[in-house]
């Protein structure tokens, strides 16, 4: 899987939502992508969870490559 650096790359006005994270809409290569960042679990008052972050990206990966 090759890593790619968004940073510079502009922001669309897409919006989306959801609570799987921050979502922002990205222009890239001519085509509307969505870059999703896990959430913070640290400031959640979750008992016995020792993440900092969610892998929930991780795993939507995962499973669109099955």
């Amino acid at each position: 899987m090759e890593l790619i650096n968004f940073d510079e790359y502009s922001q669309n006005d897409r919006m989306y939502g959801g609570t799987a994270g921050r979502k922002i809409g990205i222009f890239y290569q001519g085509s509307n992508y969505i870059v999703k960042y896990p959430e913070n679990l640290k400031e959640q008052k979750m008992k016995n969870i020792v993440l900092s972050y969610s892998n929930s990206p991780v795993c939507e990966y995962i499973g669109s490559q099955i």
